[in-house]
């Protein structure tokens, strides 16, 4: 942690604020992958979401966000998770939603290459960083 903090306090102080949806539907959560030319981490599973905009309503962000990358509207916004990291010049710090999807049709942004409607066990074995692994499976004590 003291070396996250030195290498925080050599950097710009450039922080972002994003808001992440575990949208769930029969158990399942939906999990976007990443494409090949988003960085950081290619290729890898996440939750929808996206950054607030200077100003933004971090809910407002959300539904914005989730539209913009699948296409969805979705419910019952109930924040359960946040966490924070720092990626080059940027500190992120991100908020987790638990989110009911208004409807089923799913269109992919350019930034996400295919999705799933993942459980428990099977998020367990995709391919993303442990620390979103953890946020997501974290979500689904929720929805029990």
């Amino acid at each position: 942690m003291k070396k996250l903090i030195l290498l925080l306090e050599n950097m710009p102080k450039i922080q972002q604020f994003g808001t992440s949806a575990f949208i769930y539907k029969d158990r399942k959560v939906l999990m976007v992958k990443r494409s090949k030319t988003i960085t950081p981490f290619p290729m890898d599973w996440e939750i929808p979401g996206g950054k607030i905009k200077f100003g933004e309503d971090a809910e407002d962000a959300l539904k914005r966000g989730v539209k913009e990358e699948v296409g969805m509207k979705i419910k019952n916004l109930i924040p359960y998770s946040t966490f924070s990291y720092a990626w080059k010049k940027i500190h992120q710090i991100d908020i987790h939603y638990i989110c009911q999807p208004l409807n089923d049709k799913i269109k992919l942004s350019e930034e996400h290459s295919e999705y799933l409607w993942a459980t428990k066990n099977e998020v367990k074995k995709l391919k993303m960083t442990e620390r979103i692994r953890k946020v997501i499976l974290k979500g689904f004590d929720f929805i029990k």
